[in-house]
């Protein structure tokens, strides 16, 4: 993507979320599991992405994408 001079979707996500655009971070990490990019495999541990984990939308995408979701004890 980046020889094509494009961002990818998972970037595209990143940049939303620092700009506090939450429909469209949701809306970039979909399209990045579309376009399966590893990086989706780290939503779980990167800090990054604390901002959204109270979201149920952050849960259904866990869980769209197969990872696990850690439960409170």
């Amino acid at each position: 993507l980046a020889r094509q001079g494009k961002d990818s979707a998972y970037s595209l996500a990143l940049v939303h979320d620092g700009l506090g655009n939450e429909d469209e971070v949701f809306k970039w990490l979909d399209r990045a599991y579309g376009e399966r990019d590893f990086r989706m495999m780290r939503l779980l541990i990167e800090p990054i992405w604390d901002s959204l984990r109270a979201n149920p939308r952050f849960e259904e995408l866990l869980i769209h994408v197969g990872l696990e979701v850690p439960h409170a004890a």
